[in-house]
């Protein structure tokens, strides 16, 4: 049997035209993980990490590994690294 499936290797969410940095609040299992100050966010699985995210300063992830990157987007501060 054959299927056909759509996947999403990433995803951004940014500022748009908004002169202003955006405030991203990251919940996770329903928790706040952190607030974000940065242009914007990408959420990227294993096969994504090495694409947009990489680009931004995130970490190449093996695939075999069950992780969802998030990785800042010009954020405020040189201490927020990736998720």
């Amino acid at each position: 049997l054959l299927y056909e499936c759509n996947v999403m290797n990433e995803a951004v969410m940014e500022r748009g035209a908004q002169p202003s940095m955006a405030l991203i609040d990251v919940y996770g299992g329903g928790e706040l993980l952190t607030t974000i100050l940065a242009d914007g966010l990408i959420i990227a699985t294993t096969t994504g990490s090495t694409a947009y995210s990489m680009s931004a300063g995130g970490a190449v992830v093996h695939p075999d590994v069950p992780a969802i990157m998030i990785t800042p987007i010009c954020p405020h501060t040189l201490s927020l690294r990736p998720i």
